[in-house]
């Protein structure tokens, strides 16, 4: 009887023991799950950054290209004023903490990212006509001011012309960003909800 009791505290605490071992591991994938998403979306963060750190360069750009073409100042002015309002939304929008992922509640996550896709699609809708306004009032600035002279002429044309080919490819290449950042959204919503299941 007594070695029957001997082998019985022992099972309980070799069960003991496993069940914390089981609730580490749990604690270890939950921990991994919760980094893996944080590693999805870091690469906006990274992106975001590279906007904010180009903005300046792309607005002295314009500087020069409006100075040296002889350009009116409006568009240039306008320009500026976009680059910096559509960085500091793009910040606030795709904002989102490190530890929203690694301590905070996930269905929250869940839904801050829900939003973040639909603030994204709102803000591509109202930005497209305001920049394709904008492209046809620096194009129409640029074709008033051809000169006659052949050489400028030429050059003033075909700068006319890259600037076009320009826009669309920079278009192109604006979808394809926006489409990547709301696939990283819905996979990284894939994973919350597929933990959430297994709690």
């Amino acid at each position: 009887m007594e070695y029957q009791n001997n082998e019985l505290e022992v099972m309980c605490r070799q069960l003991d023991i496993l069940n914390k071992k089981l609730e580490g591991q749990e604690i270890v994938n939950d921990r991994l799950m919760r980094e893996a998403m944080k590693g999805r979306m870091s690469w906006i963060k990274k992106f975001i950054w590279c906007e904010i750190v180009a903005v300046p360069f792309v607005i002295f750009l314009f500087f020069v290209i409006t100075v040296g073409f002889k350009l009116s100042f409006g568009p240039f002015v306008l320009m500026s004023v976009l680059q910096v309002a559509y960085v500091v939304l793009d910040y606030k929008i795709n904002k989102i903490g490190d530890n929203d992922f690694l301590q905070g509640n996930l269905t929250e996550t869940a839904i801050k990212l829900i939003k973040m896709k639909k603030m994204r699609s709102v803000e591509l809708a109202t930005e497209l006509p305001i920049i394709i306004i904008w492209a046809v009032w620096f194009l129409v600035d640029i074709f008033w001011r051809i000169p006659d002279d052949e050489l400028m002429h030429d050059l003033m044309t075909g700068f006319m012309i890259g600037s076009i080919i320009g826009g669309i490819l920079g278009l192109v290449v604006v979808f394809v960003i926006i489409r990547k950042m709301q696939r990283t959204n819905d996979d990284v919503i894939r994973q919350i909800q597929e933990l959430s299941k297994e709690e």
